[in-house]
């Protein structure tokens, strides 16, 4: 028995390691199972179309990040983009916003006059873009775009220590 010690134990060892890495792959697939079907994919990805496009219903992003104007502002505000929004830009992005959050502008217009760079700024931020990229898509610093913030913490939340992140979380909450 002594001789078969080390085997059996080697086996046994082996045994375990091996449920180990079965379990470990069975919970794995079933985590991506739950991600796909929460993400609404399901396996529909898979199967073939068979409609015709004039028949085909025209379907909308669930969120404003999957539409493609979000993605052009995404893609303008890359640090060196030679991309400059124009004004026809701006206007499908407030179209978009006024889809998905429809009372944003509404609210933040409705007690106080902003500038554009203020209200471009507000959307921005309510898209949840960095400083840096709302400073690359304005054409500003990151630092003017840091005092629009706190302008806009006095001129609306009448903050007497203005920051930026104060009026961050105000817009994110309209």
């Amino acid at each position: 028995m002594n001789n078969n010690s080390p085997d059996v134990f080697w086996i046994i060892y082996i045994s375990i390691l091996w449920a180990a890495v079965c379990l470990t792959m069975f919970i794995y697939i079933r985590l991506l199972q739950a991600k796909s079907l929460n993400s609404g994919k399901g396996l529909s990805h898979l199967t073939l179309n068979k409609t015709t496009p004039e028949k085909q219903e025209t379907t909308y992003p669930e969120t404003i990040e999957e539409t493609e104007v979000f993605r052009k502002f995404m893609k303008y505000s890359y640090e060196g983009s030679s991309h400059i929004p124009k004004e026809s830009d701006w206007l499908d992005l407030e179209k978009a916003l006024d889809q998905y959050f429809p009372s944003f502008e509404k609210k933040l217009l409705s007690s106080h006059q902003l500038s554009e760079i203020e209200l471009r700024t507000s959307i921005l931020i309510k898209l949840g873009m960095k400083p840096k990229k709302i400073a690359t898509l304005l054409c500003h610093s990151k630092e003017a775009v840091a005092s629009i913030r706190r302008r806009l913490c006095m001129k609306v939340l009448k903050s007497e220590v203005p920051t930026p992140g104060e009026w961050d979380a105000f817009v994110q909450q309209l």
